[in-house]
């Protein structure tokens, strides 16, 4: 079993771990199709990250980051439903995506095809992942009860607040890692034109 073979099964593998767990509590929070929006606020980063010739993964990781706490911050200021917020803060950021990413390099993040993902990548793919699995394994029953009812969960001690972030990080470094893919599909197919 080589190497590379085993960097291309471990994190698809764990990301459909991670993706499970945070997609359960991901549907019970009615945030069902927001992966979708949320894989598009990192292209912003992947465009400004291919301009100053950095890794786009990581790019894509800083922009969705980000984007994560301003949706949390505006969810929390404004009392707008999480979806709503990530439909704006989704169609600005792919406006800003398309206005600095070329046409042939827009249409290589959206749809680029699996390539090979360098081991950084891989590694700090699977570090984020085993985060992600241990927050929600450990925050479970806090996560439940926040999702049952705010107010109790606030009596019993939980900082809803804090943890809406950290669910929405976790979300976020779980829907990044999609982002691997395509960005090392890309990647590989400028090698082979080069």
């Amino acid at each position: 079993m080589t190497t590379a073979w085993l960097s291309a099964v471990a994190l698809p593998v764990s990301m459909a771990a991670a993706a499970g767990l945070v997609g359960c509590f991901a549907v019970m929070k009615r945030m069902a199709l927001a992966s979708d929006a949320m894989s598009h606020v990192g292209l912003p980063g992947i465009g400004v990250a291919r301009a100053l010739r950095l890794n786009p993964v990581l790019g894509g990781l800083v922009a969705l980051l980000v984007g994560t706490v301003l949706v949390w911050a505006l969810e929390h200021k404004m009392r707008v439903p999480t979806e709503a917020i990530i439909g704006v803060v989704f169609s600005a950021a792919l406006a800003v995506g398309s206005m600095l990413t070329s046409g042939e390099d827009l249409i290589e993040a959206l749809f680029g095809a699996p390539g090979a993902v360098r081991g950084g990548e891989t590694a700090l793919g699977l570090a984020a992942i085993v985060l992600v699995i241990a927050f929600v394994l450990k925050a479970k029953s806090r996560l439940v009860i926040a999702l049952i009812s705010p107010d109790m969960a606030r009596t019993a001690g939980v900082d809803v607040a804090r943890l809406d972030l950290l669910f929405l990080l976790a979300f976020a470094l779980t829907v990044s890692y999609s982002l691997a893919g395509s960005s090392a599909g890309s990647r590989s197919g400028r090698q082979a034109r080069s």
